[in-house]
């Protein structure tokens, strides 16, 4: 029973994060349905609790993290995400307990920076994927907006065209500035906070170009109409781009890998020698040494592969 327990502590991790997936699919739908008994004065109020939990959720000191939640594509709050981390942080210590040989508050130390780094990598890796797929669809934005321009409707009404059409993630996000242009917000500032959240290049372009419009006039439809085979080609020089540097994707990759596989293998070979000699102050020091060079490795690795079209 004791060599399953970091298999289960493990599965439990991987478990906690597949239910932050469910959970948000679930805030998702649980907030139309709140959304519309809302407008139809069916709202209910807030224990106070829940209140408490709210005020937390819109702590400042959060935003950075409610940003990044938004940006992945997650709906759900600090708190539940914090709550989860705990969680993860609890079965991490159960299983690093029956792994190494180290003390209970080095192993919260250890959980405490596995959990955080994980959740981050996380974070950023959906992040990554919700603005990549985002990018892509611009070209299909630029060519919806210059269609329904051409055929008489007007910027709002073809905002709307976008957000009815487009399949996730850019019908999503241009539903909600049709929504606050529906509301009376101005385009300047429906815009502006669509690319606070989104600073995509692409979608600064599209932006400029309808406010330069809406400001001076011009052929919207010709420029939206360039713009699109414009940012298709760019597209597909980042393509090319991307393939030409997945050697050095690679090497990053094995930098990582590598060195904490040839730990775990000393680990379990020389009966927990690793865990003792990073018990030791001298153990401390070469453990940062580590962490220092391969941090460096990784950041000069991505500088030579990260070219910009």
């Amino acid at each position: 029973m004791i060599d399953l327990l970091p298999w289960l502590a493990a599965l439990s991790v991987i478990l906690i994060f597949v239910g932050l997936e469910a959970l948000a699919a679930e805030r998702a739908r649980a907030r139309q349905v709140k959304g519309r008994l809302h407008d139809v004065g069916l709202s209910q109020e807030h224990a106070p609790w829940r209140e408490r939990i709210q005020h937390f959720n819109q702590w400042r000191r959060l935003a950075f993290l409610r940003r990044m939640l938004r940006q992945a594509d997650l709906e759900i709050t600090p708190f539940t995400f914090l709550t989860a981390m705990l969680f993860a942080i609890g079965a991490v210590v159960v299983g690093l307990r029956f792994l190494f040989l180290f003390g209970l508050l080095q192993l919260i130390v250890m959980a405490t920076a596995l959990v955080t780094a994980g959740a981050y990598l996380y974070l950023s890796f959906r992040r990554g994927a919700y603005l990549k797929s985002f990018r892509h669809q611009m070209p299909q934005v630029a060519l919806t907006l210059s269609n329904s321009l051409r055929a008489g409707l007007s910027v709002p009404q073809a905002i709307g065209v976008v957000a009815e059409k487009m399949p996730r993630p850019a019908g999503v996000e241009f539903r909600h500035v049709a929504q606050m242009l529906e509301l009376g917000v101005p385009l300047d500032e429906a815009f502006g906070y669509l690319l606070d959240l989104f600073p995509i290049p692409e979608l600064e372009l599209i932006v400029t170009t309808l406010i330069i419009h809406r400001r001076s006039g011009g052929d919207l439809v010709r420029a939206l109409t360039t713009m699109s085979n414009a940012v298709l080609a760019r597209q597909r020089v980042e393509r090319e781009v991307y393939t030409a540097t997945a050697e050095g994707r690679m090497t990053m990759l094995i930098i990582l890998v590598l060195p904490v596989s040839i730990l775990l293998i000393m680990e379990f070979a020389m009966d927990h020698a690793v865990s003792q000699f990073f018990s030791q102050p001298i153990g401390w020091f070469f453990g940062a040494l580590y962490l220092f060079v391969v941090v460096t490795a990784l950041l000069l690795v991505k500088r030579i592969t990260d070219i910009q079209v």
